[in-house]
């Protein structure tokens, strides 16, 4: 799971470069946590619990859950098919209506030998082990979800499992209203609809309603949402993954041409200064000076180091009619300071800037 993300962004007008803000630290999914109930990364590696990072009940784990150390996705849960199981809570899961909304993500690794109405996760049974009256359940098995009430199935159908057993793969099921809507690595696939509700919240276990249909294979990243997410916010989960619940956003700005044409560093900013585009304006830009230049002390928004270096090259072609503070409607403050320095390209030439050092665990988009 991706836990950091740096997206770059360019202010450019006129042909005139005047700086960069890259933007992120997992905060560009933080809408991902909007109506996050449960949340169990999988990630201690040892023990009998999975905490819940968004707050509620830790799973439990029993009869020889495994801790494995998956080379593609870390550490996971594998279970038997026999007896193991994880317990989540005896009601995780909120009594489902025709009205409310609900999604469950999971990244599934599904092992031989399993039979249709196994438990991925969900429940088969009432907390006691006995049927609800009248008998009701909600569960993800290896060929379908299956939304049961009044002793009947209304399911939404899938590829099944054993077509894709020993690879990983991401699966999603939004309900919204009456309507329950699948999703395979991203993607959507089938929908289908449930004319009743249920009467009760169900439990939630992973790998088997305690003793009874138990699955063997590995399970990754389990989330449950009190909401629908959105098609854009199911690709978003399958390529970058929950942002940390104590993720904190970071930001980094690089104002180029503070020095001015006649070198008066007009276009300097003071730490305290703050711009920025609307939502993304920040203070303790970097201001970098120079036609050419080159700078490994940049900082993000708190002024923490960032490791990151920068280099740029421009060949110094001011406006033939000022610095561009004629063409500046901002009042005074950081964001006119920011735009009164900058490179023009004069329509015939290049700038080049080039950023390196950017953390491993993160990832930069332009």
């Amino acid at each position: 799971m991706i836990k950091k993300l740096m997206t770059a962004r360019r202010f450019i007008a006129a042909g005139m470069l005047t700086a960069f803000m890259f933007v992120g630290i997992a905060s560009v999914n933080a809408q991902l946590s909007d109506g996050l109930i449960g949340y169990w990364p999988l990630d201690e590696g040892d023990g009998t619990t999975a905490a819940n990072s968004a707050g509620g009940e830790d799973a439990e784990l029993y009869n020889g859950v495994e801790w494995v150390d998956d080379p593609d996705r870390g550490v996971v849960l594998s279970f038997d098919g026999v007896d193991a199981y994880a317990d989540a809570g005896a009601e995780t899961i909120p009594q489902m209506t025709q009205d409310n909304d609900f999604t469950w993500s999971v990244w599934i690794n599904q092992a031989g030998g399993n039979g249709p109405n196994d438990v991925v996760l969900g429940n088969r049974y009432g907390p006691e082990g006995v049927d609800f009256a009248p008998r009701e359940f909600i569960k993800f098995t290896p060929t379908k979800f299956e939304f049961h009430l009044d002793g009947g199935g209304q399911n939404c159908e899938f590829d099944d499992l054993a077509n894709s057993e020993g690879e990983w793969i991401h699966h999603v099921v939004v309900k919204t209203g009456d309507t329950f809507t699948h999703y395979t690595n991203g993607t959507e696939d089938e929908s289908s609809t449930f004319t009743s509700e249920l009467q009760n919240p169900q439990p939630f276990y992973f790998g088997g309603d305690q003793a009874n249909e138990n699955w063997n294979g590995m399970l990754d990243d389990i989330a449950i949402w009190d909401r629908a997410l959105s098609a854009d916010e199911v690709g978003s989960l399958n390529s970058g993954g929950i942002p940390a619940q104590n993720a904190t956003l970071r930001t980094v700005g690089l104002n180029f041409g503070a020095d001015a044409p006649d070198g008066s560093n007009g276009g300097t900013m003071e730490a305290e200064a703050k711009a920025g585009l609307p939502g993304f304006a920040q203070q303790n830009w970097n201001s970098l000076a120079g036609a050419t230049g080159s700078s490994d002390e940049v900082v993000a928004n708190d002024g923490s180091s960032t490791g990151i270096t920068v280099e740029w090259s421009s060949v110094n072609l001011w406006s033939s009619t000022g610095w561009g503070e004629e063409n500046i409607e901002f009042e005074d403050g950081g964001d006119k300071t920011m735009m009164t320095g900058y490179l023009d390209t004069n329509n015939s030439s290049k700038i080049t800037v080039a950023i390196s050092g950017i953390p491993a665990d993160c990832r930069a988009t332009t």
